[in-house]
C-alpha cells in the first residue's frame, strides 16, 4: 500500500447489519500521521471524521480491516442497501424511497 494512497483516500469499517435495519449511518475515517505511535504496531493515527475522534491503528488493520470509502456501494449493495456518501459519513438504506439507486 502506498502512503500516498493512505493520505488521499477516506475509508470506512465494514459491518453487516442485522436483517431488521433499514437505514445506518457509516462513518469515514482519515489518515491523520503516519508513524505517530509510541510502539512498533499501532503507528498510524486517523480520525473518525463523524465527531473528530483520534485512534491507533497498525498498518495490517489498514490494509485488512478498512476498506475504501469508494469501494462502499460495492460492498452493501449485495446486501441489499443502497448508499448515499457525505463528506463525513455514508448513510445506507435499505427500502427507502427518497435515495435512489444510481
Amino acid at each position: 500500500m502506498s502512503i500516498a494512497y493512505l493520505f488521499k483516500n477516506r475509508f470506512f469499517l465494514p459491518f453487516k447489519p442485522a436483517d431488521g435495519i433499514k437505514k445506518a449511518k457509516i462513518p469515514l475515517y482519515k489518515v491523520s500521521v503516519l508513524n505517530a505511535g509510541s510502539g512498533p504496531e499501532k503507528q498510524i493515527l486517523i480520525k473518525r471524521l463523524t465527531d473528530e475522534k483520534d485512534s491507533f491503528v497498525s498498518y495490517f488493520q489498514m490494509e485488512k480491516v478498512f476498506l475504501n470509502s469508494a469501494d462502499v456501494e460495492s460492498f452493501y449493495a449485495p446486501l441489499g442497501f443502497q448508499c448515499q456518501k457525505y463528506d463525513k459519513y455514508v448513510l445506507i438504506s435499505r427500502d427507502d424511497p427518497f435515495i435512489l439507486a444510481n
